[in-house]
Parts: structure tokens; sequence; C-alpha cells
């Protein structure tokens, strides 16, 4: 049983250390010169890409602005978002009438006030985001651009579907649409259309392969009926493909946190499951996962990916088993190490994680939540007197480590072990 002490202190130093505060999953990265050799990247491809679906970059003054994306679908920083917002406020300025600047400009904006361990936005910065959409529904209301930034303002507000449906309209090959419009039927339980939705998304390569075999292990690592607490774009929507799509596992419950957020689906799903809280996970939502947790773990398995922050994990930590990517409340301990080494022996897929990859990808990142399990399973192994697989579990987390730009803090831990 996973329960030494000793053990939880060195997961979640290994946590902290590898992600700043965050799980794996929202990536965000602060050194200087990666985030200018991306930036350069971002320009020069925004300069050379002529398809106006995947290109929302703008010129001014002989200047290419780089496409915005969402910071899970990226590895810049707030420095970089907070750059943007500037320069593309400035292209506003330039002409009002550019509904391209105008997004970019909200856009830019919105990502810069996104936390390591939050996208929740406070009421202040919430208002200065509702300036912007009220300008650009002056001057370009008619847009894709506009119809769109209203919606994804409204944060996931049902009431709004009106404009997501119309920037589909105006650009239905923009996938960016794809995950607000599962969202959408998610929180109003439309599964079929949700299953519709979760088709596109996967038909448009959104994800890479990596990714997609990160959220096949994911749900390959539960056992049945389990319920799967997420907090993230990359945590969330590749398992709903897998399970709507690909008919993989659609016996686990995928509680996002965010949607959960939204109180008449709270409410609803509280139902389904059998238990109310009275914690309102906006305001507190380290109380409002342990709450949940509590209440849902006596009939149904409760697991959190690893995904999820680990400031969100302190209330539970002690009655959490890491089982490889996901850990497993249980307050009466379980045996994880078992668990941990049937999931690397019989249930994970490795192809795409075996081979390199490319440092500071999001699939880089979002990788290196294999390594707290490896680690687990590398000292169990050695326990039993099983050196070589050890050794093996070890030489991979160290190569994943490597390719997210953590092997020295690996090493290091490994070290203090």
């Amino acid at each position: 049983m996973f329960s030494h002490p000793k053990i939880w202190t060195f997961i979640f130093a290994l946590l902290f250390t590898l992600t700043g505060d965050e799980g794996f999953c929202q990536v965000n990265q602060n050194e200087k010169e990666k985030e200018k050799k991306e930036e350069k990247s971002n320009m020069q491809n925004a300069a050379g890409n002529s398809n106006p679906v995947m290109n929302n970059s703008i010129q001014e003054n002989n200047v290419v602005l780089p496409a915005i994306n969402e910071p899970s679908r990226t590895a810049q920083s707030n420095v970089f978002y907070n750059k943007q917002s500037n320069a593309y406020k400035s292209a506003v300025e330039f002409n009002q009438l550019d509904a391209k600047a105008w997004l970019g400009y909200y856009e830019s904006e919105r990502y810069s006030f996104y936390t390591k361990t939050s996208n929740d936005i406070n009421a202040e910065n919430q208002e200065k985001l509702n300036e912007i959409i009220s300008e650009m529904g002056k001057y370009v209301p008619n847009s894709f651009e506009y119809n769109y930034a209203k919606y994804l303002n409204g944060n996931h507000d049902v009431n709004l579907f009106g404009f997501l449906a119309r920037a589909y309209e105006l650009n239905p090959k923009a996938s960016e649409l794809y995950d607000q419009f599962i969202a959408y039927y998610e929180l109003t339980g439309n599964a079929s259309k949700k299953s519709e939705w979760c088709k596109k998304l996967n038909e448009s390569g959104e994800f890479s392969k990596e990714v997609m075999e990160f959220s096949y292990n994911l749900l390959a690592g539960l056992p049945s009926n389990a319920v799967l607490i997420t907090h993230g774009e990359m945590d969330t929507y590749p398992t709903f493909i897998w399970q709507t799509v690909k008919k993989f596992r659609p016996d686990v419950l995928v509680l996002y946190i965010d949607l959960l957020e939204k109180s008449d689906y709270r409410i609803k799903k509280s139902q389904e499951l059998g238990f109310s809280s009275s914690i309102d996970p906006v305001s507190n939502k380290p109380s409002f996962v342990q709450d949940i947790c509590q209440k849902i773990s006596p009939k149904r398995p409760v697991y959190l990916a690893t995904t999820l922050a680990p400031e969100l994990l302190k209330p539970i930590k002690e009655q959490l088993f890491n089982t490889g990517l996901a850990f497993r409340y249980a307050p009466g301990g379980i045996d994880n190490l078992a668990d941990l080494e049937t999931n690397w022996e019989r249930n994970f897929k490795t192809e795409e994680l075996r081979k390199k990859i490319s440092p500071g990808t999001i699939a880089s990142k979002i990788n290196m939540n294999y390594v707290p399990g490896l680690l687990l399973l590398s000292e169990s192994l050695k326990q039993k007197g099983m050196s070589d697989k050890a050794k093996l579990a070890e030489e991979l987390a160290l190569k994943i480590a490597a390719e997210g730009g953590k092997e020295q803090q690996v090493r290091t831990l490994l070290n203090k072990k």
C-alpha cells in the first residue's frame, strides 16, 4: 500500500518541481530564450500561412502578429500574451474595422489572465474583457470574430449559444469552435450532439497522437464505473472523443471542474450521482473537490487526473494514491503499487510515448504526467528484487523528463529518495 509519508513528500515535491504550481495539462513556460524562439517561429508560420481558417495573424507596419491560441494548445507564457495584447491593441487602434485584430486583442488579453492553477477570471479582469467585447460589437458586429469572442466571453453561458451558432455559420471550418460546442451539449445534456461534435473535433486533427495516447491511458487505467475528475482541455476533450467516437470506456463518468462551476449542470450531476454540495467551486475549488470526493466515493470509485493543479489536491493528499495517470481517492487506502504495475504491463499503450518527442511541445509537457508514477513503479520493482524492470521504468521516466525540460530536477529528486 502506498502510504509512507516520505513517499508522499516525494510525490508532491515532484509535482511542484515539475509543474511550478499547476498540473501538466495547462502548460506554461517561463524560459526567456525558449519563448523568444517560439514567438519567432509563430510569427514566421503566420507569415507563411495563407489559410484563412488556421491563420488569424495580421500585419501591422510590416510586422506580422502571431495567431493567438488557447494556452493549453501552446507552450506560451503569460508574458507572451501580455506582449501580444499590447501589440493587437495598437493594431485595433490603427484600424478599428479589423475583426482579426479585435479577436487577437481579446484572446491575448483573456489568456494573459489565466494562471498556473486556474482559468478563472476575476470580476475586475472580466470587466476589462467585457469592455473589449462592447467595443468590438460597435465596429465588427457581424463578423465571425465578434460572435466567437462574445460566446467565449460568456464562460460557457448557454444563453449565449446563438453567438456560437452564428460564428460557426460564418466559418464552419474554425476548429476552435468545436470544443465549445462539445461543452455546450455536455452542459445541456444532449449526448447525440455532443458525440457529433466530438467526431468533428477528432477529424480536425486538433490533438496529436501523443495526446490521444495519453487520454487513452488515462481512461484505460481506471476500474469499471469510475468517476474521473478533470480540470483542463487536454485531459477532458480527448477523453470525450475516446468515449463517444471510439466507444472506449463509456462507463467512466468524466467530471470537468470548469463545467461544474455552472450551477444547473452541477445540480444535474449531483442528482445523477446521489449527492449534494453547498460549496461553490468558483470561490473555493479545493474544498469543492474534497467535498465531492468524500460524497461520491462510497458509491463509485473516484479518480482525479494527475493533470489537476497540486493546490487542488492538498486538502486530500493523504487519501490520494497514484495509479499511473490518475490519483485514486481512497480514505482507507489501496494497493496502488499493484495497480501501477497492472496499468504499465497490461493497460497502457506506449507506442507514442517511447518515440522521440521534441522538447517544448504540448506532447512533451503533458507526458510529464507519467513521471511520478513511473518513479513509484521503479521503486516498487526494486523492493521486489526486479532490478532490470525497475531500471527500464526509471530510464523511461528520465527520457520523458529530458523532453519536458526537467531531467535535472528529476535526477536531483531521485538522489534524495
